[in-house]
């Protein structure tokens, strides 16, 4: 038996639900000379084509416990997995966006505001918009 850290797992089958796919086939690649064992998954296009991608097995840390923080390495573009949302808080979320993005375009109309205040308000105003564009597609796809 091989150990797999869930990040990478959660990492992959966000990507695939992100994509759109809804199943996926897992199937397990022994070990070959020098190559870990791993995970295959083929996400599922239809009845006759599949997407694969793969997750090797790891090694635990023998520092590792999962009450000390610092031994877990993230990624800034690693998926969230100890956090989840239902669907009505990501509207809550992308309502939120929306109303920031208001106030933010209300504050740039503003001469009297500092230029550096202008200038991370611009700077967040586009991370935001991206978040907020990628809710909106999100949420519109279930309708």
């Amino acid at each position: 038996m091989a150990t797999y850290k869930i990040s990478d797992l959660y990492n992959i089958l966000s990507e695939l639900a992100n994509d759109g796919y809804e199943y996926v086939n897992i199937d397990l690649i022994e070990a070959v000379g020098e190559e870990p064992e791993s995970l295959s998954l083929d996400a599922i296009e239809d009845s006759f084509s599949t997407v694969n991608d793969s997750v090797e097995c790891c090694t635990i840390p023998e520092d590792y416990s999962i009450h000390n923080k610092l031994t877990r390495s993230i990624r800034p573009t690693d998926y969230c997995c100890e956090m989840n949302f239902t669907y009505e808080e990501l509207g809550t979320i992308h309502h939120a966006a929306t109303n920031a993005l208001e106030y933010f375009s209300d504050l740039l109309k503003d001469p009297s505001q500092p230029k550096d205040i202008v200038k991370e308000i611009k700077q967040s105003s586009v991370e935001l918009r991206n978040l907020q564009a990628k809710l909106a597609h999100f949420l519109k796809r279930l309708h």
